[in-house]
């Protein structure tokens, strides 16, 4: 395959962080495509390689973000379930 192909699928990747990043700074639903690798894609031409690098630390930083937000989003779910069955937590007996 040609570094053209290879761009191609970087740009697809990039474009895909792009999303999930704006995603999170709005507080939206993170959108998952699946990325498609072209068959036969062959061995990655060295003039990629530190591009690749780059966004392969990018996605790591986007999974962690992804997961942390899921974490804190389990949490509110919980606080937020356990508060609307525990009843009230002062009662006015004066009316």
């Amino acid at each position: 395959m040609t570094i053209a192909t290879w761009d191609a699928l970087l740009d697809e990747l990039e474009r895909g962080l792009d999303a999930v990043d704006a995603a999170l700074a709005a507080g939206e639903d993170v959108p998952f495509e699946e990325l498609t690798v072209p068959e036969g894609l062959g061995h990655m031409p060295l003039e990629v390689g530190p591009r690749a690098k780059a966004l392969q630390r990018r996605l790591a930083e986007v999974t962690l973000a992804v997961t942390l937000a899921a974490q804190q989003a389990r949490r509110t779910m919980v606080l937020e379930g356990s508060a609307a069955t525990a009843g009230p937590a002062l009662f006015d007996s004066r009316g």
